[in-house]
C-alpha cells in the first residue's frame, strides 16, 4: 500500500531529524529529552507500520461461525456442493463431522510447494495421559472438565460411538475388556492401564499428511475430519493443526496485506492469554467473531478485550476488529429496526458503543462490522440450498477485505498525521529556546510528580483476597481442571487469572493519581507558547506511554510471581485429592471450591508469593520515569 510506504519514509525523516537534536551537547537538556522522546515514539511507528503483510486471528465463541466464516472468505468451499438442492452443511471444507467446532488451533496458509499438506503438532504423552485419566472419571462419574471436542475425539480413538450414551460406552468399555465385577470396573488405575494400551498412543507419530491431488476438495474434507476427531490411528491428539495449501490446488485468494489466517480455540474464559498475546502483536490483526443477538455483550470476550485495549493503549486497537456474524436475515430482525438491515446494523454498532464506553475499552468505532457467511444463498428448511446468486456471494467477500483495508489505510493515514506534527515540533525545538518560566513549569510539575507518588502507600490491594473471590465465583469442574494440570486448563488458570489481578491492581493504584497529575500540567503549561504547547503534548503522551509500560509490565510481573514457584506437580498433590473425596463413613469432606482455595492460599504464603507480589516495584516506576522525564541540571 502506498500509504504504508509513505509512512515508513517519513519514519525514517523524523528519526534522522529528531537524533540530531537528542544528541546534540548544545542544546538543553528539555530540548533533547523532547526530541529522544519523539525518536523513541517514531521507531515503534516504524516497527509496527514495517509489518507488510499480517496474521489475521479468528476468535470467538464456540459455535459462532468463526471455522465457517473463514471457509467462505478464503475460498475453502467445495464448489461441486454450491447450487440448489445441495445441503449447505456440505460446503465448507474445514468442518467436523458433528457439525461442531475444530479441536484445536488451526492454521492455514498458502504455500508455494507442489503439494498441499496438514501438519499436526502432537500434545505431550504427559498431557495425553492426563486427558484419558479424566475421561476414565468421566465414564464413572458421569461428568468431566473435557470440552466436547475433547471427549468426541478419545470416543473415537477408542472406537465407541460418540453419540451413545455415557452408559453405553461404558458398558461397551467393559465388554471390551472384560471388566465386569464392581471393583474392576471402578477402578480408575485398571480402567486407565487397558485404556492407553488399547490407543497406543506412543505409536501414533505421524504427524504430516498430504492431500491427494485427484480430487483435492474431497481429500481436504475428509482428512481433516478425520484428523479432528480422531479417526486416524497413525495420528496422535492435535494441540495444533497447520494447512499449508499449495496454489495449484487451492487458490486462497489472500488479499496483498494478509500472510495466514489462524482460527483460534474456541473462546470459554476472559482470561486467554493466548488471545491477548495475539493482539498485542505488531504483525497480528484481531478479529472477534460475535453472534448477532448478543452482539458485543459476551463477558468472556469483553473481559479479553479490556484488559488489552486500556485507554492508554492508543496502537493495538487500529488491529482489532469486531465483525458479527449474521445467520438469515438476523439484522432485518433486530428489535426496532423495521425490517431494515442498514438500521439494524446501526443499532448494533450504537449499543456496542454503549458497552465499550462502559466498559472502558479503549475501541474504534470505525472497526465494526458484519458478514454474512452465505450471503447470495437462499435456505429452505435451515439446510438446503434452494438458489444461489454468486454475484451476490462474491460481493459480500470482498466487501469484508475491503472493510479491512481501508481500515489499515486509516492506521497509517493516522501515523501520518502524528509524524507531521512531529515534524512541525522538530522545526520548533531547533531554535534550542526554552524559557526560565518554562523550566520552573517543570519543577513545578515534578514536585507534583513526587507527591503524588507519596500516596501510593495509601492505596493497598490484597491478591489472596481477590484471587480467592474469583476462584469461588469459578465453576467447580473449572477449578477442578485448573488444580489437576497443576493451576493452568484451557478454559482456567490461576496464573492467568493473577496476571488480569495485576492489571487491575496498576489501575486501582495509579490510574486515579494519573488522571491528577495530567490535570495538573494542563493547568500549570499555557497553551499560546510554542515551546509549552511541545512540552505539554510531550508530557502527555509521555506519562501515557509510561503507564501502558508499567501496566503491562505489573500485569507479567503477577503472572511469573504465581506461576513460577506454584507450576509445579508437588504443589497441587494435595488437592487433587479433594474432588469426590469422602471420610470414613462415606460423607463428603466439604466445599471442593473452599478446599482448594484454602490449599492455594497456603502454598501461596508457604512459598512467599504474596510477599513478592507486594513487593512490585511497578507502581513506584511509573513515577521515577516521569520524574526522570521533568529532570534536569
Amino acid at each position: 500500500m502506498k500509504e504504508r510506504t509513505e509512512v515508513i519514509n517519513l519514519c525514517k525523516q523524523v528519526l534522522e531529524n529528531s537524533e540530531q537534536i537528542k544528541v546534540s551537547n548544545d542544546n538543553h537538556e528539555i530540548i533533547r529529552k523532547v526530541a529522544e522522546f519523539i525518536f523513541n515514539r517514531t521507531r515503534e511507528i516504524y516497527d509496527i507500520c514495517n509489518v507488510e503483510k499480517y496474521n489475521v486471528f479468528f476468535n470467538g465463541i464456540v459455535g459462532v461461525g468463526k471455522s465457517t466464516a473463514i471457509c467462505n472468505l478464503f475460498n475453502l468451499i467445495d464448489k461441486r456442493h454450491l447450487k440448489p438442492d445441495e445441503e449447505i452443511s456440505n460446503l465448507v471444507l474445514l468442518r467436523t463431522s458433528s457439525g461442531r467446532t475444530t479441536a484445536c488451533e488451526t492454521e492455514i496458509i498458502q504455500s508455494i510447494e507442489e503439494t498441499s499438506k496438514v501438519i499436526v503438532t502432537a500434545v505431550t504423552g504427559d498431557e495425553f495421559k492426563a486427558m484419558l485419566e479424566e475421561y476414565v472419571s468421566y465414564l464413572i462419574n458421569k461428568s468431566s472438565y473435557l470440552s466436547v471436542e475433547s471427549i468426541r475425539i478419545l470416543d473415537n480413538m477408542l472406537e465407541l460411538s460418540p453419540s451413545d450414551s455415557i452408559e453405553e460406552r461404558f458398558s461397551a468399555i467393559k465388554d471390551r475388556f472384560d471388566l465386569h465385577d464392581e471393583a474392576s470396573s471402578s477402578d480408575k488405575g485398571i480402567l486407565l492401564n487397558y485404556l492407553i494400551n488399547y490407543i497406543k498412543y506412543e505409536e501414533r507419530t505421524l504427524c504430516e499428511y498430504t492431500i491427494e491431488d485427484a480430487n483435492t476438495e474431497y481429500s481436504l474434507k475428509e482428512l481433516f475430519q478425520k484428523i479432528n476427531n480422531g479417526l486416524l490411528k497413525s495420528c496422535p491428539y492435535p494441540k495444533q493443526i497447520r494447512i499449508s495449501l499449495s496454489k495449484k490446488h487451492f487458490d486462497l485468494k489472500l488479499p496483498e496485506f494478509i500472510d495466514k489466517v489462524v482460527d483460534t480455540r474456541g473462546i470459554d474464559s476472559g482470561d486467554r492469554k493466548d488471545i491477548q498475546d495475539s493482539i498485542k502483536s505488531h504483525n497480528n490483526i484481531t478479529i472477534m467473531c460475535d453472534r448477532i443477538s448478543d452482539f458485543s455483550s459476551n463477558p468472556n470476550i469483553l473481559s479479553i478485550m479490556k484488559q488489552v485495549l486500556i485507554p492508554e493503549n492508543k496502537d493495538d486497537n487500529k488491529r482489532v476488529f469486531l465483525v458479527g456474524l449474521e445467520r438469515g436475515n438476523e439484522l432485518r430482525n433486530v428489535e426496532s429496526s423495521k425490517k431494515d438491515k442498514d438500521i439494524g446494523i446501526k443499532k448494533k454498532t450504537g449499543d456496542a458503543l454503549t458497552i465499550f464506553n462502559t466498559e472502558k475499552i479503549n475501541f474504534q468505532f470505525k472497526n465494526i462490522f458484519f458478514y454474512t457467511p452465505f450471503n447470495g444463498l437462499k435456505i429452505v428448511d435451515g439446510e438446503e440450498i434452494s438458489t444461489v446468486d454468486e454475484n451476490k456471494y462474491i460481493e459480500e467477500q470482498n466487501l469484508f477485505f475491503t472493510h479491512l483495508k481501508k481500515q489499515l489505510v486509516s492506521m497509517y493515514l493516522d501515523y501520518s498525521d502524528e509524524l507531521s506534527d512531529f515534524i512541525k515540533m522538530i522545526n520548533s525545538l531547533r531554535k534550542n529556546y526554552i524559557s526560565e518560566l518554562t523550566l520552573q513549569k517543570f519543577d513545578k510539575v515534578k514536585g507534583f510528580t513526587h507527591s503524588l507518588a507519596k500516596q501510593l502507600q495509601d492505596i493497598t490491594i490484597q491478591f489472596n483476597t481477590e484471587l480467592e473471590s474469583d476462584i469461588k465465583k469459578t465453576h467447580a469442574s473449572k477449578v477442578r481442571a485448573m488444580v489437576n494440570n497443576d493451576g493452568e486448563y484451557g478454559n482456567y488458570s490461576i496464573y492467568t487469572v493473577s496476571e488480569r489481578l495485576g492489571g487491575e491492581s496498576f489501575q486501582l493504584r495509579v490510574s486515579n493519581l494519573k488522571s491528577q497529575l495530567l490535570g495538573n500540567i494542563e493547568a500549570v503549561f499555557e497553551d499560546d507558547d510554542e515551546i509549552e504547547v511541545i512540552c505539554k503534548k510531550t508530557l502527555y503522551a509521555k506519562i501515557e506511554e509510561a503507564y501502558l509500560t508499567m501496566y503491562m509490565k505489573n500485569r507479567t510481573y503477577y503472572y511469573n510471581s504465581v506461576k513460577n514457584p506454584l507450576n509445579i506437580s508437588s504443589h497441587w498433590q494435595e488437592p487433587k485429592k479433594y474432588w469426590g473425596q469422602k471420610d470414613s463413613y462415606g460423607n463428603k469432606i466439604g466445599n471442593y471450591r473452599n478446599r482448594v482455595v484454602k490449599n492455594v492460599l497456603e502454598n501461596i504464603t508457604k512459598l512467599h508469593i504474596d510477599i513478592i507480589i507486594n513487593a512490585s516495584k511497578n507502581y513506584d516506576e511509573f513515577f521515577v520515569d516521569v520524574i526522570d522525564f521533568l529532570q534536569f541540571e
